[in-house]
C-alpha cells in the first residue's frame, strides 16, 4: 500500500509503531476534517444499505450509473408512496437498528464492513462521537423548470437551463444525472 499524502504517511508510521490503533489515527486528524470524514463514512454506510434494499426490490427496474463509491441506482418505475416519505436513521451512535423492512440491509452492512454495533456506540475521539439521525429514503427536488435556451452563436446546438430546490445534503448531481440518463433511455 503506497502512502500519497502527508496524512497517509504519518498515519502508516504511527500504525506500524503501534499495531491497530486506529483511535490514535484518529486523533491526528483536526475537528473540523474528523467530522467531514465521519460523515463521509456515514452516507457511505447508509447509501450501501439503501443500495441493497433498491437492488433487491426494484430488480430489472433499474438503470445504473458508475460512481467511485458504487454505482447510482435509478428506478424506472413510481416508486411506492410510503417509501416516498420513509426516513432511515444513518449509521451512528444509538441506532435503532430494528427500523422495520431495513432490519435485515442494516446487518448485512455492518457485518459486510466488519462493523458491530456496539462499535458505533463506543468510538469517542476528543468528544466527537458518531451520531445517528434520519434521512430521506426519496427525496423529491421542488420547483423544477426546463427551459431550452437558443445560443446565438451556433445554429446547431441549444442550451437548457435547469433549475431545482433539493434540501440540505441531497445530491443535485445525482438528480441531473438521473434526468439526463432516463431522457437518453426514453429518446432511444
Amino acid at each position: 500500500m503506497h502512502a500519497h499524502t502527508d496524512f497517509e504517511k504519518a498515519s502508516f508510521k504511527h500504525l506500524s509503531a503501534n499495531k491497530n490503533d486506529f483511535i490514535g489515527v484518529l486523533h491526528a486528524i483536526s475537528a473540523p476534517n474528523l467530522l467531514l470524514h465521519v460523515s463521509a463514512y456515514q452516507a457511505f454506510l447508509w447509501n450501501e444499505m439503501v443500495r441493497d434494499y433498491v437492488r433487491s426490490q426494484f430488480y430489472g427496474e433499474l438503470r445504473s450509473y458508475p460512481g467511485i463509491a458504487g454505482e447510482y441506482l435509478f428506478c424506472l418505475h413510481p416508486i411506492a408512496p410510503d417509501l416516498v416519505i420513509a426516513e432511515l436513521a444513518t449509521f451512528g451512535r444509538k441506532m435503532n437498528c430494528d427500523q422495520g423492512f431495513m432490519s435485515g440491509y442494516i446487518e448485512e452492512v455492518l457485518a459486510r464492513y466488519g462493523i458491530r454495533k456496539g462499535m458505533l456506540n463506543n468510538v469517542k475521539v476528543r468528544n466527537f462521537r458518531m451520531h445517528s439521525f434520519k434521512r430521506r429514503f426519496v427525496v423529491k427536488p421542488k420547483q423544477c423548470a426546463f427551459n431550452i435556451c437558443s445560443d446565438s452563436s451556433s445554429a446547431e446546438y441549444n442550451s437548457m437551463r435547469i433549475t431545482f430546490d433539493l434540501p440540505s445534503g441531497s445530491y443535485a448531481t445525482m438528480f441531473l444525472k438521473h434526468r439526463c440518463i432516463t431522457s437518453a433511455w426514453q429518446i432511444k
